[in-house]
Formats: structure tokens, sequence, C-alpha cells
């Protein structure tokens, strides 16, 4: 990908850094990785607390990536989508106990 043509330093530094975790991620030609990896990749920076934004810029600079250099065509785009469900930053955030689970709970707490 070529990333020189970039029109700001910060971009330039951004994509770069996006590209060497990638690639340091998946040490293989981006021919052979396949859309389990790149969800793999994905997952992992949400699991690492990367910004939802951040996220998006790493999808799209893998995405772009692969189409040049590994020739992914876009069936191969429609798996990862499939795989990995890109986050919403509106969307709520999981409850890990239900609402019974929590009352429960907080039935039990001593004053």
């Amino acid at each position: 990908m070529d990333i020189r043509s970039l029109k700001t330093p910060d971009t330039y530094k951004t994509y770069k850094s996006i590209l060497t975790k990638f690639e340091n991620y998946l040490p293989k030609p981006p021919s052979l990785i396949t859309p389990e990896e790149v969800a793999s990749f994905l997952e992992y920076l949400s699991n690492k607390k990367y910004s939802v934004a951040m996220q998006k810029i790493s999808y799209v600079v893998i995405i772009k990536y692969l189409k040049e250099k590994g020739g992914k065509k876009d069936e191969f785009i429609k798996e990862v989508k499939i795989l990995y469900k890109m986050p919403n930053p509106r969307q709520k955030p999981r409850t890990m106990l239900s609402d019974e689970d929590l009352e429960q709970f907080f039935d039990n707490i001593e004053n």
C-alpha cells in the first residue's frame, strides 16, 4: 500500500503504525492471510481497548492493504465483515448480569 502519498505526516504515522502492528500479529504474506485472521486481529485491537474510531481506521487500512498487496477480492471483504462486527459507539454496553441477578446481588449486600 502506497502510504507515502497521504496528505499529512500524522496520517502517514497512523497508517504505518497500524500496518506494522498487523504485520507483527500475522507475519506472513498478504496473499495467505484469511478472513478469520483479519477478524482475529481486529478483535485483538478491541480487546486492547483501542477506540472505536481507531478500530474503524484499522479496518479500512488493512482492507486496502490486502486488496493491493494480497489481491483480495470483494468476497474476502464480505467474509471479514461477517466474522467481525464493527463496534457501534452509540450502542449500550453489554451487561454481564441480568436485571434479576443484579437485584439479587444488591439485596444480599449488608448495609
